[in-house]
């Protein structure tokens, strides 16, 4: 079927599907860096406003959907904060999430069809 979103998918379907009404398209860019002691991840902000998919919006790996108090970079967040975050873009449990990230090696966009409800607001 055309209309069932894969897990990963072509700008064809993209095209096609981008005024969707339950899709929600987000830009996850990271920036992965040399640096004098390893490798340095950065948001891709800066990298959204210059530039992005129409109608996405930007999902801040090492900020929103990160946990600050980790000492584990990328560590997801409580469930509650992760579906406050998720929330305030737009994605529920309805909808269709589309992750594309264009910078470094983060350059891939894939769906998720999970549901967004943690057990706390089940």
């Amino acid at each position: 079927d055309r209309n069932v979103m894969d897990t990963l998918v072509s700008t064809t379907w993209l095209a096609r599907h981008l005024a969707d009404p339950d899709l929600v398209v987000l830009d996850c860019s990271v920036h992965t860096d040399a640096a004098e002691d390893g490798i340095r991840n950065t948001s891709g902000l800066r990298d959204y406003r210059a530039g992005h998919i129409p109608s996405a919006g930007f999902a801040d790996l090492t900020g929103d959907l990160s946990d600050p108090n980790s000492p584990i970079e990328f560590a997801p967040p409580s469930p509650e904060i992760f579906c406050i975050a998720m929330g305030r873009l737009g994605v529920g449990d309805d909808t269709k999430r589309l992750r594309c990230g264009g910078s470094s090696t983060w350059q891939t966009c894939s769906g998720t069809p999970m549901p967004l409800r943690s057990s706390a607001h089940s």
